[in-house]
């Protein structure tokens, strides 16, 4: 289903930027595409975060190379599965207290800014 909204936002904001909308119709597609990309990001995200704590606790270690780890395990709708909507590598980060999360630097492509999305691998306590 992500798939598939993901492939069909595109083709409308396309659509209605080649007729010429108007600024409000550009602005509401550009809405909607921002909706997309959360929920995708927050879909990959999970998944990503779900597949390194399935092969830790089947014995595995972390993975050292994420972008290697994700292009081995992981199947991403149209585009690179390393990268969030923004075209940003996905990373691992280890907070202080011990939790591991992947992140996404989100529409800014900064790390560590207010519109950062991450997802749990292991929270403080572990699994």
């Amino acid at each position: 289903m992500i798939g598939l909204v993901t492939r069909l936002v595109p083709v409308g904001v396309a659509t209605a930027a080649m007729a010429g909308g108007t600024d409000s119709m550009q602005d509401m597609q550009k809405a909607a595409m921002d909706i997309v990309y959360e929920v995708k990001v927050k879909s990959e995200t999970k998944q990503i975060a779900k597949m390194i704590r399935l092969d830790v606790v089947a014995g595995e270690n972390m993975p050292k190379d994420l972008k290697a780890y994700i292009k081995s395990n992981f199947r991403s709708e149209g585009g690179d599965p390393t990268t969030d909507p923004w075209q940003t590598a996905y990373e691992m980060v280890k907070d202080r207290d011990g939790s591991v999360y992947i992140v996404s630097c989100g529409a800014d492509k900064r790390c560590g800014s207010e519109d950062d999305r991450k997802a749990t691998i292991m929270g403080s306590k572990g699994f």
